[in-house]
């Protein structure tokens, strides 16, 4: 019998900015296990510094040699020791998220799993 796949974590995104008023998107993602997340205190918050539609079927990596990938926020405290990436499959349904992550933390906890969950309809300004 083949060992099951654990059950995607739960999560949600949405439309935010990078620190100099660029396009980018935050995810917030539920502790394994779990059913639901709380967007303002996620186990993993990830923001991404890119414009939400270059996610399709790509990879980023932190941190990137230029500072311009993103930043990783886990279990409620913004770790810039945090390393690894996250990977989007290929297009999906406008409103899901979905994709998987591999971060070492601090001590070198191995951070790794899937997600998936709805994009937040909740609409910001970049540059205002």
């Amino acid at each position: 019998m083949a060992a099951q796949e654990p059950r995607p974590a739960p999560a949600v995104a949405w439309a935010d900015c990078a620190p100099w008023d660029g396009a980018a998107f935050t995810i917030a993602i539920g502790r394994p296990g779990s059913s639901k997340v709380d967007p303002e205190h996620p186990w993993l918050r990830i923001a991404i510094w890119h414009d939400p539609n270059t996610r399709h079927d790509a990879a980023y990596r932190f941190p990137d040699r230029e500072g311009t990938t993103g930043a990783v926020e886990y279990d409620g405290t913004a770790d810039p020791s945090v390393t690894g990436t996250v990977s989007f499959p290929r297009r999906g349904a406008a409103d899901d998220i979905s994709g998987s992550f591999d971060f070492v933390a601090a001590g070198g906890r191995r951070l790794a799993g899937s997600f998936r969950g709805k994009w937040s309809p909740r609409k910001v300004m970049c540059g205002a």
